[in-house]
């Protein structure tokens, strides 16, 4: 009787799952059809046509920004935004300005005015430093139309170029770096230094 009982409850267990697989076999399938007529189906949406060829946030990356403080006049790419500026009494740093793309490659500009006593670069701590660090940074001259100075490189995340120069009593540093994207950075930097004047 006990074999009996058991043979009927393996029965059972059998048809159940025979009953389940089935099921899931079904669902399976509507499922697969459900997806296939939903991708079979014409795309709707809207066409939306701009006067000017231009979107909106290319124009604001190509358009320049002036900024214009007490010591330092400079343009820049219009995706920057103003962090941080200061104008200090004393020396020796007299002016800093902080500029912030919105960029997802965490691009940054600082520039920092000082008045060092001398026009010896070597009076600078920044540029102490990136001297000392020769295993990070690369030394190069530079020169533009208004000046000339000392540029330090760091080829390695977080990329960096910093250019040091003095002129008329006062040693400026304009760094540019970026935590992850190295492209467009020379340029960048050679475009900034082109157009920087001192306001004084």
């Amino acid at each position: 009787m006990s074999e009996t009982l058991s043979n009927q409850s393996s029965h059972r267990e059998r048809r159940r799952k025979r009953v389940f697989t089935v099921l899931f076999l079904i669902t399976l399938v509507g499922l697969g059809y459900g997806l296939w007529w939903f991708l079979k189906q014409p795309v709707q949406g809207t066409i939306q046509a701009a006067v000017g060829g231009e979107s909106t946030p290319q124009k604001k990356m190509s358009e320049k920004r002036l900024y214009q403080g007490k010591y330092i006049t400079f343009s820049y790419e219009g995706s920057y935004e103003e962090r941080s500026h200061q104008v200090f009494e004393r020396p020796p740093v007299l002016e800093s300005v902080l500029l912030t793309a919105s960029s997802l490659d965490g691009r940054k500009i600082a520039v920092t005015v000082a008045n060092r006593g001398t026009d010896d670069l070597e009076s600078d701590p920044s540029y102490q430093m990136r001297m000392s660090d020769r295993s990070t940074y690369e030394q190069s001259s530079f020169k533009t139309a208004s000046f000339q100075g000392e540029m330090f490189t760091q080829s390695e995340a977080p990329f960096e170029k910093t250019a040091f120069f003095a002129t008329r009593g006062l040693i400026v540093s304009v760094s540019l770096s970026s935590l992850f994207r190295v492209e467009g950075m020379a340029e960048e930097m050679e475009a900034l230094l082109s157009d920087f004047h001192l306001s004084r």
